[in-house]
């Protein structure tokens, strides 16, 4: 993996704030911010009697299925964004326009945008799910000036001068964040495949993704 020097399409938070970071890296940093008991032994200790080393290798096989929710895609989220303005969608019609050519609007989004996500990692021993845990992940991306290039009702291309990206990743039920890079500053240059059609009536609002769900397995329980 490598740092990114601009926005493309499409891009992960992990290449964004990232920095090359490795799976191992990242884990090892999200466990320091964790409660006394971890992430796994407050939904287990009931039932499992773990010794501290098992319990530390069972957070850590959690924390590195829970890094799967850095591959959220922060790319074509706020290329739909952009679509719901109503000067895009202008632009759009007349794009769409029997006569209709290609269109650039030129944007300065009033408000930042806020992409959300939650998975959910499941523990399983012998085949059975015994536990679940649950991580959040925000990221907030506040755009300067940004042109969108529109064809036929669709945008194409966007492009921005400066784009500052910052996300936090955190545990249900738990403050500090586990994960929260400096935020960055990146040009955008989207070139969008295939376009993305802009829609001409009000546009809904986006039902809830629910949750993701990924599995750690534990080691076999001592008593």
């Amino acid at each position: 993996m490598r740092a990114v020097d601009e926005l493309t399409y499409p891009t992960s938070v992990r290449m964004v704030l990232g920095r090359d970071i490795g799976t191992d890296e990242l884990v090892a940093g999200m466990t320091e911010p964790l409660p006394p008991e971890g992430a796994a032994a407050p939904h287990l200790r009931g039932r499992f009697d773990l010794t501290r080393a098992t319990w530390r290798l069972l957070d850590s096989q959690v924390l590195a299925a829970a890094a799967e929710i850095l591959d959220l895609d922060v790319a074509r989220p706020l290329v739909g964004w952009l679509a719901t303005y109503e000067r895009l969608r202008r632009a759009a019609e007349r794009s769409r326009a029997p006569a209709g050519e290609e269109v650039t609007e030129v944007l300065l989004p009033p408000y930042p945008l806020t992409l959300t996500d939650h998975l959910a990692v499941a523990i399983r021993f012998d085949g059975a799910e015994v536990a679940e845990v649950g991580f959040g992940l925000a990221v907030t991306m506040k755009l300067g000036e940004t042109s969108a290039v529109v064809r036929h009702g669709a945008i194409e291309e966007v492009a921005c001068e400066a784009c500052r990206i910052a996300a936090t990743l955190t545990l249900d039920g738990w403050q500090p964040p586990l994960w929260e890079p400096d935020p960055v500053v990146l040009p955008v240059r989207l070139v969008v495949r295939p376009p993305l059609v802009v829609p001409l009536v009000p546009a809904p609002r986006a039902a809830d993704a629910g949750t993701r769900r990924a599995t750690a397995r534990p080691p076999v329980p001592g008593r």
